[in-house]
């Protein structure tokens, strides 16, 4: 539950309250990982940019130039069946991939879309308009 002067996010599939000003959501220059807590941050390597969603699933998008390409994938660590991460013969976790390539005109149209839907989310919606005739 949320205290006073806190606010909740669910992050994977959990309720956690963070404090105001010092949520790392919201407030992505206080993030830092302190005692093993994760926080969600995306980042540019080359032409790799790279989303780290939670501590179990990575996304990552890729210019691939023999193919005049964009590829996105989609990592989630393997689990078995008690919920603990299936490890390799290197005693590493194995993750499950989904990928897609995407020509470069359709990522151009994809994050278009995007940028639109991000847009209409963060404006406000505009007040009604007063001066419409109505019927009495």
């Amino acid at each position: 539950m949320a205290t006073s002067g806190a606010h909740i996010h669910v992050v994977d599939g959990k309720q956690v309250a963070y404090p105001d000003g010092k949520c790392p959501i919201c407030n992505p220059e206080v993030a830092t990982q302190k005692g093993g807590e994760f926080v969600p941050r995306c980042y540019r390597k080359g032409d790799t940019i790279v989303v780290m969603a939670s501590s179990g699933i990575m996304s990552t998008t890729t210019y691939w130039k023999k193919g005049n390409a964009i590829m996105h994938s989609v990592r989630k660590i393997q689990r078995g069946t008690d919920g603990k991460a299936v490890l390799g013969a290197d005693k590493q976790p194995l993750w499950l991939q989904n990928s897609m390539r995407l020509s470069i005109a359709l990522a151009k149209e994809y994050f278009m879309e995007l940028g639109k839907l991000i847009k209409e989310i963060e404006t406000p919606a505009s007040p009604p308009t007063t001066d419409v005739p109505q019927r009495g």
